[in-house]
């Protein structure tokens, strides 16, 4: 089943309070944590970004995540060529890697109670899921005992594996035993933010 893809700007999300990190809606929290993480299979030579879209969005509603619908904000030309090669990659890092050359970006659109609310709106320019100004804050991490660091790394994978799998619950528990376990790691620095994003 195809989705529908709309032509036409959207406005930017506004911080509920000024300084403060937004909070995703449960559908764009979903778009972030569930369908810009499923594993991607593409063997695309010389079409347009706009069949590489199509591509993905089909294998989402295949893979039982939904029907994503695209959108696309003022001067994103999504009829460049790209060749993509892809097998079982996370969609961010496809996005990503056809992105960097045509100079596009991505946001999740986190409106509540509105129709755009979990769609991904292309962009021309950098982004990479957030609007500008609303990345999430990397706080700095102490250095940590190596050994630690790998232990945390692992645990934080697997709970990243979760996620991908649609088990949020999973995921959540290795995230806060990162969190209680390894507070000091960069990897505690990352299960954070994945937490912010699961929501209650």
């Amino acid at each position: 089943m195809r989705y529908f893809i709309a032509w036409f700007g959207l406005a930017s999300a506004t911080l509920a309070a000024a300084g403060a990190e937004p909070v995703d809606s449960p559908a764009a929290a979903y778009t972030r944590t569930h369908r810009l993480k499923a594993k991607i299979t593409l063997n695309i030579r010389n079409e347009s970004v706009q069949s590489v879209l199509i591509a993905v969005c089909d294998q989402l509603e295949e893979q039982k995540y939904g029907k994503l619908t695209v959108v696309y904000g003022p001067g994103a030309s999504v009829g460049q060529k790209v060749t993509v090669e892809a097998r079982d990659k996370p969609l961010d890092t496809v996005l990503d890697e056809v992105f960097k050359t045509t100079g596009l970006g991505y946001v999740v659109l986190s409106k509540e109670g509105e129709r755009s609310d979990g769609w991904l709106k292309i962009t021309r320019g950098k982004e990479r899921g957030y609007e500008p100004g609303t990345e999430p804050k990397e706080l700095p991490v102490p250095a940590a005992d190596p050994v630690k660091e790998a232990a945390a790394t692992e645990k934080l994978d697997l709970a990243k594996k979760y996620i991908a799998e649609g088990k949020p619950d999973d995921a959540r528990v290795m995230l806060n035993y990162v969190l209680k376990k390894y507070p000091d790691t960069k990897a505690a620095t990352e299960a954070k933010r994945l937490v912010g994003t699961l929501g209650k």
